[in-house]
């Protein structure tokens, strides 16, 4: 219980960040802007398979759409690609994912881990996954706090190297 209140914290302030940025956008959206609406229904589709137990389709491929609006923006939003690729792993698109992944000019940014942890996840890789989780939360201790309180990493919850990760007991 007490996971699922952190992260309905975690979806609230995430949401209420976006609020404020969608009231000081003019004209048309940035790729920013469009990537952080993506992840909003990239997390509400991962909050509903963790709670229903169920895929949501179209809401899959609304998050799918709004990625790729964004990568149509500025092609070159490694975020945005990142989380195009697993969201294509999360629909079974896996060779198309594949190529997205591919598209990356560089995979070996540590501000990028935490992103990265989450497309090999996707991709059925939790080794791979785990290994850039912690080097994620060694570039920045904060992002021990996004690994606790997100969707993203819900599958690994149960694996004992994630929660030594984790800093649970």
């Amino acid at each position: 219980v007490r996971g699922w209140l952190l992260k309905a914290e975690f979806q609230l302030e995430q949401s209420g960040r976006l609020k404020f940025r969608s009231y000081y956008t003019w004209g048309a959206p940035s790729a920013s802007m469009l990537y952080y609406r993506a992840a909003a229904k990239h997390n509400k589709w991962l909050g509903i398979r963790a709670f229903t137990g169920r895929s949501e389709p179209k809401l899959q491929r609304e998050v799918i759409d709004e990625y790729q609006r964004a990568l149509t923006a500025s092609s070159s939003y490694e975020s945005a690609r990142i989380a195009l690729a697993a969201m294509l792993h999360e629909s079974g698109q896996h060779l198309r994912a594949r190529q997205e992944f591919a598209k990356l000019p560089d995979t070996n940014r540590p501000w990028l881990a935490m992103e990265l942890a989450y497309y090999h996840l996707a991709a059925n890789d939790p080794d791979r996954a785990l290994e850039l989780l912690d080097r994620s939360v060694k570039y920045s201790s904060n992002n021990r706090r996004y690994v606790l309180r997100s969707n993203d990493f819900d599958r690994l919850r149960g694996d004992a190297r994630f929660q030594r990760l984790a800093g649970q007991p």
